[in-house]
């Protein structure tokens, strides 16, 4: 047989062959199959939910900065800057607590996501766990 080759393996003939009383092992490997479909969409889930974090940051940014350099072409052009400067500053820190504000709660709701997802199949795996254990 050439390296590179796979050896063919039959699932089938390994189960029947493994037959063990009581234990229906097709339900087993089906519901490991379930787990990992569960984590592959919670790994999405939680991917998904940093990225919105990660755009909404940027947008963020860029709105902040963008508001910033308005406001000091203003100042300049009025030549009086310790007043507005005050005002400024207290414009941009109220814009980027709002902003960590908004951004925590994206957070929330995507670990909020990623738990649901993981919760609801331990349940179903406990669900199948039980039924394994009343057929067999």
């Amino acid at each position: 047989m050439d390296k590179s080759e796979l050896p063919v393996v039959d699932l089938n003939k390994i189960m029947d062959q493994l037959k063990l009383p009581n234990i229906d092992l097709l339900a087993i490997m089906e519901g490991r199959r379930k787990d990992l479909e569960a984590i592959v969409k919670a790994n999405e889930v939680a991917l998904n939910g940093i990225k919105s974090v990660a755009d909404k940051q940027a947008e963020m940014l860029q709105t902040v900065l963008g508001e910033i350099g308005t406001k000091l072409k203003s100042m300049a052009q009025d030549g009086n800057p310790s007043a507005k400067a005050t005002e400024m500053a207290q414009q941009t820190i109220e814009k980027a607590l709002g902003a960590m504000r908004t951004l925590a709660e994206a957070n929330g709701q995507s670990q909020a996501q990623v738990l649901d997802v993981i919760s609801t199949r331990v349940q179903q795996s406990i669900d199948e766990i039980r039924a394994t254990l009343k057929t067999g």
